[in-house]
């Protein structure tokens, strides 16, 4: 069976009943432009995230520079969009304090390789990007986290935006929960579009609800 992204599992749910047959029908073809809308924030996204590990904000600064660069010299109204929009991206980053979704400690990144990056939920396997994955120690215990930086024209709903937060939990549990403590107020998903963010801790107190369960099970019953 084919991997879905949560992506893929919200643009399945926005559009008509008529329509979602044919889009799980073609789901290789929409695998392909998941990966190409990925692709179309990568510029902004892994600059973020470069700045997020190495707490330099110069790096934002250096990505706006040469997307700037490569703008100006474009023909294209729509790759110049594209960069317009990844530049306002980083705008909201250029001076961003990114301590707010680090815990206290040294951290350690962890390769993604590490990491099995789609695992099953409730019959369907589900792509999970760990770009960000880290652990430290405090005391004796060692704990792990995560933050998962997304973007889409105009940002996420808070409902859409929780969907990858308790994605990225289930990808901690699975993958590390017999070795370390997961840090649920450091398992975030981040909307980089709006700067609006969702830690699991918020979904376990019950401030933030999540429906990735009922909207995988109603995928299921229609393959």
């Amino acid at each position: 069976m084919n991997e879905f992204s949560i992506k893929n599992i919200i643009d399945y749910y926005g559009k008509s009943e008529r329509s979602r047959l044919t889009f799980l029908n073609n789901l290789q073809t929409v695998r392909l432009i998941d990966k190409d809308a990925r692709n179309y924030w990568h510029r902004s996204l892994t600059a973020i995230s470069q700045a997020f590990k190495r707490d330099d904000n110069s790096i934002i600064i250096e990505r706006i520079e040469a997307i700037s660069i490569d703008n100006e010299s474009s023909t294209y109204n729509r790759t110049k969009l594209m960069y317009g929009q990844n530049i306002k991206i980083l705008n909201n980053f250029i001076d961003f304090d990114f301590s707010v979704w680090k815990p206290r400690g040294k951290l350690n990144f962890l390769p993604q390789s590490e990491a099995v990056s789609a695992i099953n939920i409730n019959g369907i396997q589900i792509k999970i990007h760990g770009d960000n994955l880290f652990s430290y120690k405090i005391d004796s215990v060692k704990y792990v986290g995560a933050i998962w930086f997304v973007a889409t024209k105009n940002g996420f709903k808070n409902e859409e935006l929780v969907l990858f937060t308790d994605a990225l939990y289930r990808l901690l549990k699975y993958n590390f929960s017999e070795e370390y403590e997961i840090d649920i107020n450091h398992c975030v998903a981040v909307d980089v579009f709006n700067v609006n963010s969702i830690n699991y801790s918020q979904i376990q107190n019950e401030e933030k609800s999540s429906k990735l369960d009922t909207l995988i099970d109603g995928i299921k019953a229609k393959l």
